[in-house]
């Protein structure tokens, strides 16, 4: 496919600007993959199944156990497969709590859910958590798929290139990868690849690895008014990197930006995030192998001291310094024995706890604490104190989970809806959703985490009142609106709407109840009130009485 204007097409000419303005970050990465997390960089995308080396610089595996802490934690937490993480909602409450639309929403996220299960979402997410963490950066792409309806491609750090718009969202993705020679012929056709790669294919050489750029963008030469691949609102194009420059492997187009980039943080400035876990963990790491050298040091030299022997010793190797071994030399020479050159006095004590406090950091820059909270702290004693202790923590985090939701999980969600909804795998809506825009709330165990202060300020009302009631105050219990604090209640628990009966269900119920009551009541009441009318039959009634004056007599 020529570009049909210039020597060289636009795509290429930008791919140069943007490699220059992350080589910035690459330093830094560098640092990291060798003191934090090796053989996960990928400057070099040639760089592949270099199973030997990465860890030559990991002389404590403190920082390896955290990031696994780390990345099961966020999988668990943010986006669990065991249990629901995200509800569907509208903007309008009154809406969302009408019962058909509250149906039809809850089928659709179990839809979309049993599309995530049988794709490998999971298995991506946690890649993807593992980079941000580690990296303060992020990315995976969203394709669809004819099998699983959609299938995620998580991008190692050093593979792309991201810009964002003025709103600060990252909508531009150029991203470095290889493929086989096959695979090029088979994706993009004979006739588009390029000249040396049609000779290898022609030679047989199928399994050539050929290093092939791709652009993920908006579409600024898109037409509006037409729907095919060319005027979509976001273009990929191919294009080989050693392919000649006037000449691309393939076009198409996508109607959401397929991509998901996420930064542990950023200012509006930065393309890339400039601080995480891993760029907190760095310096401590570096400190813990020096100290781990120096420790085996100190240990050797106090096993096995440096010792300084007679000269007449040197003579055929007489020196056995061996456990039990026997040496011979003459005493009646002042000093003629085996001695260590020096006496060690290092205080390894010491050193073993500064490595233990440095290790405590390490851990605490991936949250290993707020991870493994319920395991590690077997003091807490009730359940007050164990919110309280998630607040704390969760105080530190709760930013970071907000950019996660808005960077990564809503345009997971988003993509996914968009492509079930033009593939025809969801309900038709009911009318009182037509041209309503949906919304996403997470209802994950961090997510629930963070609301837990509502929860607790819910709980703690109805406490009081139930409190106050009881003793001496039942006109207190006219104010709380049961229905209203259970509704909430449940919303921030993020309960199924299936465990919660229709308003008008409800309203039946209470006038069955109260029906049957009044019955009761009157069936209770009957006998009294046929004694009362007996008793008043059976009245000798006198002329002038009171009774004869009210009856009118």
């Amino acid at each position: 496919m020529p570009v049909t204007s210039g020597s060289e097409h636009p795509w290429r000419r930008r791919l140069s600007r943007l490699q220059t303005e992350r080589s910035r970050f690459e330093t830094v990465w560098g640092e990291i993959e060798e003191n934090v997390a090796p053989k996960t960089l990928r400057l070099n995308v040639s760089e592949y199944n270099e199973g030997e080396k990465g860890h030559q610089k990991i002389l404590d595996e403190t920082v390896i156990r955290a990031r696994r802490v780390f990345t099961a934690g966020f999988v668990s937490g943010m986006t669990s497969p065991s249990r629901p993480w995200f509800k569907l909602t509208t903007p309008d409450a009154a809406l969302s709590e009408s019962h058909g639309v509250r149906v039809w929403l809850d089928e659709v996220e179990r839809r979309m859910s049993l599309v995530l299960a049988r794709s490998n979402f999971y298995q991506a997410i946690a890649r993807v958590y593992d980079d941000l963490g580690t990296y303060g950066t992020c990315a995976m792409t969203c394709l669809e798929n004819f099998d699983k309806v959609v299938w995620f491609y998580p991008h190692p750090v050093g593979t792309y290139y991201v810009s964002q718009n003025d709103q600060g969202i990252v909508d531009t993705m150029y991203r470095e990868t290889t493929k086989t020679v096959r695979q090029l012929v088979e994706t993009f056709g004979i006739d588009n690849v390029s000249n040396q790669t049609a000779s290898m294919f022609h030679a047989d050489n199928l399994e050539e690895q050929i290093c092939v750029f791709n652009a993920i963008e908006p579409n600024d030469d898109r037409v509006s008014e037409k729907v095919d691949f060319e005027n979509m609102p976001y273009r990929s194009v191919w294009w080989e990197n050693a392919g000649e420059n006037n000449k691309y492997l393939g076009k198409r187009g996508f109607n959401e930006f397929p991509s998901m980039v996420g930064r542990w943080y950023a200012t509006s400035l930065d393309d890339y995030g400039v601080d995480c876990p891993g760029i907190t963990a760095l310096q401590g790491c570096k400190q813990l192998y020096h100290d781990t050298k120096r420790m085996a040091q100190a240990i050797d030299k106090n096993v096995n001291p440096p010792v300084q022997v007679p000269s007449a010793m040197k003579r055929g190797n007489q020196i056995n310094l061996l456990p039990g071994g026997v040496n011979y030399t003459d005493i009646s020479t002042p000093g003629s024995g085996i001695t260590p050159l020096y006496q060690m006095n290092f205080p390894v004590g010491d050193l073993g706890v500064q490595m233990a406090e440095v290790r405590e950091r390490i851990n605490q820059s991936f949250f290993v604490d707020l991870f493994l909270m319920m395991s590690q702290q077997d003091d807490v004693r009730t359940a007050t104190e164990v919110v309280i202790r998630n607040e704390e923590k969760l105080l530190v985090l709760g930013p970071v989970l907000t950019r996660v939701q808005t960077e990564v999980l809503d345009p997971v969600i988003d993509r996914l809806f968009a492509i079930m909804a033009r593939n025809n795998l969801l309900p038709l809506p009911p009318p009182d959703l037509e041209g309503v825009d949906l919304k996403v709330e997470y209802i994950s165990m961090l997510a629930q985490a963070q609301q837990s202060v509502g929860a607790s300020s819910i709980e703690r009302l109805v406490n009081t009142a139930a409190s106050m009631g009881g003793n001496g105050f039942p006109g207190v219990l006219d104010i709380v609106d049961e229905d209203a604090v259970l509704s909430e209640y449940a919303a921030i628990l993020g309960v199924s709407s299936r465990l919660i009966r229709d308003p008008e269900v409800v309203a039946g119920i209470r006038q069955a109840r109260a029906q049957a009551q009044q019955q009761q009541q009157m069936m209770e009441a009957a006998p009294g009130l046929a004694k009362a009318a007996k008793d008043a039959s059976e009245v000798n009634v006198k002329e002038g009485s009171a009774f004869d004056r009210l009856s009118g007599r």
